[in-house]
Parts: C-alpha cells; structure tokens; sequence
C-alpha cells in the first residue's frame, strides 16, 4: 500500500508563517535597539570624555600657571647672575618661598652661561631623602656645581633646616653635569617664552618628570622648574570616570 503523503493542515501553515514574522520582527528590532544604544552609548561616552579633556585642561592650567609664572618671576631675581656660592645662597630665602608656595615642584634651578649650576629642593618624601643622603631634621637641600682651578667641575651638597639653618653638606665631588647639555636649557636658549620639554629622566633623583624654564632677555642663565610625573599623574587621578578607568596622556608622536 503506497504510503500517505503528509500535508500540512490550513492552521499549521498559518500558525507557522505567524512564527516566522515574529522571529523576523523580533530580528530587526533587535538590530535597531542594539545600533539605537550603541550610538547613544557612544555619544554618551563621547560628551563624557571630551568634559574629562576640559576639567582636565582646566586642572592643569589651575596647577601649572603659577609655576610659569614664577619661573617668568625668578628670573628677574639676583641669583640669576649670581656667580658665587654664597651669592647663590643669599637668595635661598626666595626659591625656598618658591618651593613652599608650590608644592607641584620638586626643584628650582639655575644653569649659568659659564656651566655652573645650582638647585634647591624640597625632601618631602622619603625616597628622595635616602636618595640625598639626608640627615634627618633637613627640609632643603641645595646642590651647586661649580668648576675648580684645576677645570674640574665639583658638586658641593648642603642641607637645610625648616628655618633655613645649614646642618650639613658632603664633601665636594667629582661630577659631569653640565647644564648646558640639558634639553630645558636648550630649549630655554631657543625661546623666548616659557616652555615645558617633553618628560625625561631627571638626573640626580632618576624619575621621569617635566621641567618648565625660561631665560629673561639679556642674560646669560635659565631658571627652571622641575615637576616629576607623579605630581602630572596626582592631577590627572582626580577626574578618573569611574573606580576602574584610566585616563593616559598621549603626544602627537603617537600614531
């Protein structure tokens, strides 16, 4: 007996082409709600960040113009063209103040034409004590680099207290800093505004940092301020989005 062909009833083919339009309708609409808030998301994000750029830039303007300014004031002071030690040190009074007033910086210094060199820094923690050899009641401590009558150049360190009270220095030594061939004394010689470099690794305290520097018309010397990155990474920190994002400081060199 030959067998029965199967055909489907009238409410099967119905009831089936009913679940077929529902599956595509479901289909396409879940293609437009998931575009729909991919794009508000991304605008979303996007307003997000670019308020993140400006509070960020804003931040950084707030944090960063006085130290331009000062550097601009600095270079109006005597120890611009102060050619001794103890010249130098009779205006510690001022980058001291300097230092006081700006907790972003880590150091004020001031290359000279002639290759000499002096710096003040503040030891707020205690990484750059050890590094220093700090004795325990200094606050400051003052580098001056200077050359000899033999044409060595020597680096002479001294230490301060909170009132400015000398407690000790090291015994002069052998060095090959020159500030001459630093890229924020090129860079200030090349200018005649005040400029930041590009970040690089500071020379006696070995962290990355940026420093700000300007030479005044007519004189022969750069003062410049030094901020290490983590000062930069403390301001960008305040405006993270949410407690796992990240926000990275990227340059132009950077495809």
């Amino acid at each position: 007996m030959a067998g029965k062909i199967f055909r489907p009833s009238f409410y099967l083919t119905v009831n089936s082409l009913f679940v077929l339009l529902i599956l595509l309708i479901s289909g396409v609409l879940t293609w437009h709600n998931y575009h729909t808030t991919k794009r508000i998301v991304l605008h979303s994000t996007e307003q997000v960040y670019d308020q993140l750029v400006q509070e960020v830039s804003r931040d950084f303007t707030h944090t960063y113009r006085p130290v331009f300014q000062a550097v601009r004031f600095l270079s109006l002071t005597p120890v611009m063209q102060a050619s001794s030690l103890a010249e130098r040190l009779g205006q510690l009074d001022v980058l001291v103040l300097f230092l006081r007033n700006q907790p972003e910086v880590v150091g004020i210094q001031v290359g000279y034409g002639n290759g000499d060199y002096f710096i003040v820094r503040a030891l707020r923690d205690p990484e750059t004590r050890e590094l220093m050899g700090a004795p325990e009641t200094s606050v400051f401590v003052a580098d001056n680099v200077g050359i000899d009558a033999d044409g060595a150049r020597r680096l002479l360190r001294i230490f301060f207290d909170e009132h400015l009270r000398e407690i000790g220095r090291r015994a002069p030594e052998t060095t090959e800093y020159d500030p001459r061939k630093r890229p924020w004394y090129k860079q200030a010689m090349a200018t005649d505004t005040v400029s930041a470099v590009e970040p690089y690794l500071f020379y006696f305290l070995r962290v990355i940092g940026t420093t700000i520097s300007y030479r005044a018309w007519g004189i022969d010397a750069v003062v410049a301020a030094d901020v290490t990155m983590h000062q930069i990474s403390e301001t960008v920190d305040k405006h993270l989005v949410t407690p796992n994002s990240e926000v990275a400081l990227l340059d132009a060199s950077l495809d």
